[in-house]
């Protein structure tokens, strides 16, 4: 069965933004009285420790958070402790590959077999060129690859792929920001509006008129 070009390009952005999952979760915290000072900070501190780890409950890991809340006016203490105990609710964007989603990283260094390579200047991916295949990657250059499969130690994740395929180059990336650069140069010299001593002249020549 014979596929559009569009339907192919559609349906590989969706695997390819799937490694990126957003919530609205609720959290059971606890702080000490003296937290209560500043409650909004105590709870951002713990939650800014979780921030870049792997975290089983939520089968990913934690990117960026907001729209902090407690659902309750009032705190518990339980056991005769002096923790106060209590339940958050927030958004979190999460980064959470699965098998066989599309992801893209730029690469760390190249091998004859693999590709190694860093996914949201983050994540450290080893990216396998199936025998017989061949990738022409080179350090720098964005690539898009198949995760094969998923690991965490010590609550850091690393990923492993296949199928490397070059999306841009070091070089490409390179003239783009010089083109860029240019640009902005020129407009802050003046350059890139031409219309601007047209208009300039025309007020002038009113403001003569009017005297």
């Amino acid at each position: 069965e014979a596929q559009s070009p569009r339907g192919s390009r559609a349906r590989e952005a969706y695997r390819t933004c799937t490694m990126l999952a957003q919530a609205r979760i609720r959290v059971p915290m606890h702080v000490l009285p003296g937290a209560l000072v500043n409650l909004e900070a105590a709870l951002r501190a713990q939650l800014n420790r979780s921030i870049l780890k792997y975290v089983p409950e939520l089968s990913g890991v934690p990117l960026s958070y907001s729209n902090l809340r407690t659902l309750t006016r009032l705190g518990k203490i339980r056991d005769d402790l002096p923790h106060i105990h209590l339940t958050v609710e927030l958004n979190v964007l999460l980064f959470r590959p699965a098998v066989g989603t599309l992801v893209e990283g730029v690469v760390t260094r190249v091998s004859r077999d693999v590709v190694n390579a860093l996914v949201l200047n983050v994540f450290t991916a080893t990216v396998h060129v199936r025998s017989g295949g061949s990738c022409n990657a080179r350090e720098g250059d964005r690539i898009r690859f198949n995760v094969s499969a998923i690991s965490v130690a010590n609550e850091l994740l690393s990923l492993a792929g296949s199928d490397p395929q070059i999306i841009s180059t070091d070089r490409e990336r390179s003239v783009s920001r010089s083109k860029s650069h240019n640009k902005r140069s020129a407009d802050k010299a003046g350059l890139g509006d031409r219309s601007a001593p047209a208009k300039s002249a025309s007020v002038s020549k009113q403001a003569g008129g009017a005297e």
